[in-house]
C-alpha cells in the first residue's frame, strides 16, 4: 500500500527510513513497543516547538541541519499525494515548495532553511503552521 501511495515520490523509501530512524532511538534496527509509543507521543506532543522540530527532522533527509529546496519539494510532493484531491487539483509540489520558501523569505532555490528558521517561521506564521499541520 505504501508503494501505491508514494512509490516514485519517495526516493527509494527515504521518508520511511527517516521516520524509522527517528523512532528507533536505540538504533538496533527494530522499533519495539516502547519506541513506538514514545515516537507517537512525540508527534502528538502538545508543545508546538517540539512538533515543529520533528517535522523539520523528517523533511531534512540529508541530515545536514538544513532543508534544501529539493528536500522541501520531495516532502510537498508527498503531502499532495495524501491531500484531499479537491485541495490539490490546481497545485503541484514544485509550486507549493516555492510558496513555502517565499513564506520563509527565501527567493532562491539554492538557499536553505535552518531548523531555527523553520521553527520560528512556523511559530510566527499561521499559514506555515497550517501547511505543516502543527495545530
Amino acid at each position: 500500500m505504501y508503494e501505491e501511495l508514494l512509490g516514485e515520490h519517495d526516493q527509494n523509501g527515504v521518508l520511511v527510513d527517516k521516520v524509522f530512524t527517528i523512532f528507533d532511538t536505540n538504533e538496533d534496527g527494530a522499533i519495539d513497543f516502547t519506541e513506538f509509543i514514545v515516537g507517537i507521543t512525540v508527534f502528538r506532543e502538545k508543545a508546538l516547538e517540539t512538533r515543529l522540530e520533528r517535522v523539520f527532522d523528517i523533511i531534512d533527509v540529508s541530515g545536514d541541519g538544513y532543508i534544501s529546496f529539493d528536500e522541501m519539494l520531495n516532502f510537498m510532493s508527498k503531502v499532495l499525494i495524501l491531500a484531499d484531491p479537491q485541495k490539490r487539483k490546481n497545485i503541484d509540489g514544485k509550486t507549493l515548495a516555492a510558496m513555502v520558501f517565499t513564506m520563509f523569505g527565501l527567493n532562491n532555490t539554492s538557499q536553505k532553511i535552518s531548523k531555527r528558521q523553520f521553527v520560528e517561521g512556523c511559530q510566527n506564521n499561521e499559514d506555515l503552521r497550517n501547511i505543516f499541520q502543527t495545530e
